[in-house]
């Protein structure tokens, strides 16, 4: 009987899964017929669980309207079995990145000059996080965030579970009871973790209709839900977006309130004045929380300032 580990049926998925062409959604998805019904749709509990947590009902009860629902099953199925991989940030440090960000330096020089002013982050480590999350903007997602989260927070529901279950046992088909009873296990606890996250998440996202006048149906996004030249989540947007170009309005789809954010994010996680390399690294990784990340931050600010 042929053993795959942990670590390789998670690499083995989330290649799968990532190697289809780009992101795609799924209008009316196969699911059960009870939530296929015109008079519910595949958002009814989570839509009334978000009215009792104090949201405007008709404004849910439209964006969540049957005719209109938009189910990322692909997005969500990445979502729960993502692993990292050093091989995608490999790929993404290049004279052309180095050189990108120093011309992007060079063109927002002011704006740079005053957040190194203000919170003393080195203006290298922004540029490199801007490019490195959304080349300055250039690929910043198109997926609709509100459905982004909304569809992962029904990971743990029984029929995409059983949708999950199906590809484990396609994919893998070798396996003993034991090893796919383990697999199922994790995919079952991943997918509630996943659910818990991305419905904090959506909460934050119908709150800044209010706090920020934000257009919460219409944001748009990763595939993770984040969203903005600096790819905040709604909660890291809620906390540390800034108006940096003092406009009055905070978007992080601008240059200016982008760098301001980001610098005002690290700031806020531990960067302050005099700063070891080592704290550097602890800052930027909770920004994200990868070492491959954090490397590949670190090498392209060093390349830059060099």
């Amino acid at each position: 009987m042929k053993y795959v580990s942990k670590a390789g049926l998670i690499g083995f998925l989330l290649g799968l899964l990532i190697i289809v062409s780009g992101p795609r959604r799924i209008i009316a998805p196969n699911l059960p017929a009870r939530l296929n019904d015109a008079s519910s749709g595949v958002y009814a509990d989570l839509m009334e669980k978000l009215i009792r947590e104090g949201h405007d009902q008709h404004y849910l009860r439209r964006i969540y309207a049957p005719d209109q629902n938009i189910f990322y099953q692909r997005l969500t199925r990445i979502n729960i079995v993502q692993r990292e991989r050093p091989e995608p940030y490999r790929r993404m440090y290049s004279q052309q990145a180095v050189q990108s960000i120093r011309d992007f330096l060079a063109v927002n020089e002011e704006s740079f000059d005053t957040c190194e002013q203000k919170y003393g982050v080195d203006r290298e480590v922004i540029a490199a996080i801007l490019f490195v999350e959304s080349r300055f903007g250039k690929v910043s997602g198109d997926n609709l965030v509100l459905y982004v989260l909304s569809s992962m927070a029904l990971a743990p529901e029984d029929w995409n579970i059983k949708q999950l279950i199906e590809n484990l046992d396609q994919e893998l088909p070798d396996l003993s009871p034991e090893e796919r009873a383990e697999k199922i296990a994790w995919i079952r606890r991943r997918a509630r973790v996943k659910a818990n996250w991305a419905y904090d998440e959506l909460n934050t996202l119908l709150q800044l209709r209010h706090t920020h006048r934000i257009e919460s149906e219409r944001v748009k996004g990763s595939w993770a839900g984040a969203f903005g030249i600096p790819q905040f989540v709604p909660t890291s947007f809620e906390a540390y977006a800034v108006d940096g170009d003092e406009n009055g309005t905070i978007d992080i789809y601008t240059v200016e309130d982008a760098i301001a954010s980001v610098a005002n994010y690290l700031y806020r996680n531990g960067w302050r004045g005099t700063i070891t390399r080592e704290k550097i690294r602890t800052v930027i990784w909770r920004y994200n929380h990868s070492r491959y990340y954090v490397n590949l931050i670190e090498d392209l600010a060093e390349a830059v300032s060099s």
